[in-house]
């Protein structure tokens, strides 16, 4: 049986009426303020290491800069897991391969497609994690699913910030098809570890707020994420 932490302990004791919310709220704080993290700990459970409040303060720099981000540069980040870039890039050399001058489609980012992003990626994933964390563990604050989830997405705005810098211009130069997937590999390779890293941040962030352990957590983390990903798309389709 897995050890639990104490944040875990002090949740399965507000469960179970051991303690009132107010007074688990108050050793929750003092837990905060008291902890030294490892560097493991910073990268992959920086719920943990930050403290909730820490981790909102976090978590709301990162989405202002994530907004400011697809505004001024054109990059959706309409999803839990996804980043765009939506931008007519000239082919170059490898036009008269495709038949046609550019590829993609160029879509300005406004203002409310910018925050309407942030929502769905951030709060809309917090908010549907907390109710199947009640559903499935019958504990868990949404303060905590707050800073988990949004804290999370520091690695996603380093990998929107790779894309955005290198798409453009290493697949606008490329001189070959073969050239032009060597390009894309080079941004994969750059980028696919940050989302991984946010992944894993996600799913220890979700697991130490929820308190929950074992198959419950990793099932209810994959269906919230799947869940958030699918409502985020239609909200988006639908309102934006």
């Amino acid at each position: 049986m897995t050890a639990k932490n104490p944040r875990q302990k002090v949740l399965d004791m507000i469960a179970a009426g051991q303690i009132t919310p107010e007074e688990g709220e108050k050793l929750l704080a003092s837990m905060d303020t008291e902890k030294k993290a490892s560097v493991w700990t910073w990268l992959f459970n920086p719920l943990e290491a930050l403290g909730t409040g820490g981790a909102v303060a976090v978590a709301l720099v990162i989405s202002g800069a994530s907004a400011l981000l697809g505004k001024l540069a054109d990059v959706r980040f309409d999803g839990v897991f996804d980043i765009h870039v939506p931008l007519e890039i000239p082919l170059g050399e490898l036009a008269g391969q495709f038949g046609q001058e550019t590829i993609g489609a160029a879509s300005e980012v406004t203002w409310l497609v910018a925050v309407a992003d942030q929502l769905v990626s951030w709060p809309l994933f917090a908010v549907v994690a907390w109710l199947l964390s009640l559903a499935f563990v019958r504990q868990g604050r949404l303060v905590d699913f707050i800073a988990a989830t949004g804290v999370a997405r520091v690695p996603l705005f380093f990998a929107a910030v790779v894309t955005r810098s290198l798409f453009p211009v290493l697949v606008g130069e490329a001189r070959s098809l073969a050239d032009a997937a060597l390009e894309l590999a080079v941004i994969g390779l750059a980028t696919i570890p940050l989302v991984i890293w946010f992944a894993v941040a996600a799913y220890r962030g979700f697991k130490t707020a929820s308190g929950a352990a074992g198959w419950k957590v990793i099932v209810s983390f994959i269906i919230a994420a799947i869940a958030s990903e699918t409502i985020g798309k239609i909200l988006l389709y639908v309102f934006v």
